[in-house]
């Protein structure tokens, strides 16, 4: 599945980071690492848990650490559960008259 293996490379690529900058692979610091993916509390602590199983160092390269998680099928239906944040944000300045709108302008003329 592509968005699985998409979500893997990512968060491989996260825990290597993390512990190249001898970060603990915390719930917090996780949350703070994926903050451009849809992970609720539950999802974390589980990930957490199951990172903390795992047998990665400092030592490991991001492909090695992505082969451990591809390797555990706990670990992937875990990941099967992160979705990409597809929200927008627009930020606007407006000065001077008329409208500021973001999006579709409906007017209802009566």
């Amino acid at each position: 599945m592509i968005s699985e293996a998409i979500t893997t490379s990512i968060l491989a690529s996260t825990i290597y980071d993390m512990l190249k900058h001898s970060l603990a692979l915390s719930r917090a610091n996780l949350k703070d690492r994926l903050k451009n993916w849809l992970v609720d509390d539950s999802t974390l602590r589980a990930l957490e848990n199951q990172i903390s199983r795992m047998e990665l160092n400092s030592d490991m390269s991001e492909s090695a650490i992505e082969r451990s998680l591809l390797a555990s099928n706990d670990t992937l239906e875990i990941i099967r559960q992160i979705k990409p944040n597809k929200s927008t944000t627009i930020i606007q300045t407006h000065s001077g008259k008329g409208d500021n709108v973001a999006g579709n302008k409906i007017i209802n003329h009566q």
